[in-house]
Parts: structure tokens; C-alpha cells; sequence
């Protein structure tokens, strides 16, 4: 059921942040991005967000009836607290307040991940599907989970965090201060730091998976590690909720063709046969803005549970 026929949409990333107002059959009208240097800057945030917000309300004619925001890390959507994110160190940030206050409107917000799954079940290949998976692989690896129709979100909203399934067992140091998390080797960070290590070069995931295409060495055997351990972590997530399908989104997703083989092959391995013979892989259907229209979905349903 639809709430709002327009709606601000904010997408909030460990590096860029999206802005646009989003129709109720997911179409986004301009979208204006803002880059971080690095990562999040705190100091910044509510200037950054507010800024950005209002360019998108100033060009075009829809008129926002609500906002939704989607974060990346934990999310208290009761409080409209940006509760936690490992990757930019920001805590119990207080968005919903802050946006409320800023456009008098009603205020929704999730866990980019949750929004994702959202979005992708409502516009994207999962309309028809009740049970599958959501997994991100950008400058983090979350995850969400659909079952019997319902986002799982679990006692303190902290289900589908797949990031932080141990892969590798005293293996990288994660920002969550554990060693060998998923997110510590399969993130678009994690794939700069392996061709690195291999090679001395510095890089970015996208450099990187050019490089692989025209037969570079190195650049494969990073990309076939990383499917692998995306591929062990989803064999976790295939025996536990055993879901119809596993849909891969974020930035390096759009390069899922090099990672899928090795994905396929973890899951060969480790899942349970019987029962997930028919698991299908696909990246989303909603490419770079499934964030956006996540954030979107979030309001339009009243996914999150925070109103101004």
C-alpha cells in the first residue's frame, strides 16, 4: 500500500550521498549527488544532507509529501537515529529530528540494506519473490532478508548484517573491530587492498575489474577470492533461510559477472544441496539507485517506523 505519491528520497553512503523526489511507481526526478573525499564527514553531515535535500526540492515541480532516508549501518527507526556505522564512525546522529524540523514533513528511515530489499521487492526482480536475500558490496557488505513476504529485522535491527559473517578466521582487521568479517575482504576497500598487496599498485574496485577483462593476472584472482568469500557468506545465509533468490547490489555489483562464478562454486561447496537447488543469483534491477528508490519504498510503505 502506497502512502505518498512523492516522496524525498535521500541516500546516504560511506562516500557519496544521493537526493531526489521519487514517484510511487519508483521513477526518481533529478538526482543530485554530493562526493565525499573519503568517507563521511561528521562534522559536515547536517549541512551536507540539508544542502543537498534542497536542491533536489527546488528542481521540479513534484512536491515531496514525506522523506526517506536510508544510512548506511545501524538504524533506529523508532528514534530516527542514525544509530551506528563502523565505516564513518557516526553515532546516534539524529536525521529524522534534523529533517523534520528543516522541511515539516513526516520523516522515515532505514538501514540502507533494509531499504534496498524494499525497493528491489517492491519495483525490482523480486516483486513476485517472498523469500530471498539482499546483499550490498560497496565500501562495506550489508545484507537483508526477506521471509514469507516479511523484512526479518530482528531484536535491535540488526539482522542481514552478512558483513560481518568471520570468512577468514584471524584474517583482516574489520571496522567493526572483529577479524576475517566479510566486509574486511569482499567490500570495494577490501578489493583495492588485496590488488595491492599482490601487486604494489594502488587502485580502486572499478579499476580493477577493467583491469580483470583484458587479462590481467592479479586483478582475476582478487575478484575470484572475493566471490568466493561473498559466496561462502551466502551459503551461511542458503542453509539458514533458504531463500528463492540472493540479489547482489552497490557498486561493485555492477561488475557481479566477474564475482559470480566463484560465488557459485563457494555455494557448490557449502550449502546444502537438497534443499537450494534451485537458488538463483542475480544482480538487482535497479542498478545504481536502488538505494534512492529504496529510501523512497521506505516512506511510500512506511517501512521505517519514525514520523515527525
Amino acid at each position: 500500500m502506497f502512502f505518498y505519491k512523492y516522496v524525498l528520497a535521500i541516500d546516504i553512503g560511506g562516500s557519496k550521498m544521493l537526493a531526489s523526489i521519487v514517484d510511487s511507481d519508483g521513477n526518481p526526478a533529478i538526482v543530485f549527488r554530493k562526493e565525499f573525499s573519503s568517507a563521511v564527514s561528521v562534522s559536515s553531515l547536517t549541512e551536507d544532507i540539508l544542502t543537498t535535500a534542497k536542491k533536489a526540492m527546488d528542481a521540479t515541480k513534484r512536491k515531496a509529501e514525506a522523506i526517506g532516508v536510508t544510512i548506511p549501518g545501524v538504524a533506529d527507526t523508532i528514534r530516527g537515529l542514525w544509530h551506528y556505522a563502523p565505516f564513518s564512525g557516526v553515532s546516534n546522529f539524529p536525521i529524522g529530528h534534523i529533517l523534520e524540523e528543516a522541511f515539516h514533513l513526516p520523516v522515515f528511515i532505514d538501514n540502507d540494506v533494509n531499504a534496498c530489499a524494499l525497493g528491489e521487492r517492491m519495483y525490482g526482480c523480486c516483486r513476485d519473490t517472498d523469500d530471498f536475500a539482499w546483499i550490498t558490496i560497496s565500501n562495506g557488505v550489508g545484507g537483508a532478508i526477506f521471509s514469507s513476504g516479511q523484512l526479518i529485522r530482528g531484536f535491535s535491527n540488526g539482522a542481514g548484517e552478512i558483513g560481518h559473517i568471520v570468512v577468514e578466521p584471524d584474517g583482516n582487521l574489520c571496522p567493526c573491530s572483529h577479524r576475517g568479517c566479510l566486509e574486511a575482504h569482499a567490500s570495494g576497500r577490501a578489493i583495492a587492498a588485496a590488488y595491492e598487496k599482490m601487486t604494489g599498485m594502488q587502485s580502486t574496485a572499478k579499476k580493477i575489474a577493467q583491469l580483470a577483462r583484458v587479462g590481467d593476472e592479479a586483478a582475476r584472482q582478487v575478484y575470484n577470492q572475493t566471490g568466493f568469500y561473498l559466496g561462502k557468506a551466502a551459503s551461511y545465509i542458503a542453509n539458514i533461510v533458504n531463500p528463492e533468490k540472493i540479489v547482489f547490489g552497490g557498486g561493485v555489483s555492477m561488475d557481479f559477472d566477474l564475482l559470480e562464478g566463484s560465488i557459485r562454486d563457494a555455494l557448490d561447496q557449502m550449502a546444502f544441496t537438497t534443499t537450494n537447488q534451485g537458488l538463483k543469483l542475480c544482480k538487482t534491477a535497479l542498478d545504481y539507485n536502488a538505494a534512492l528508490i529504496g529510501a523512497a519504498t521506505v516512506a511510500q510503505t512506511k517501512g521505517g517506523k519514525y514520523i515527525a
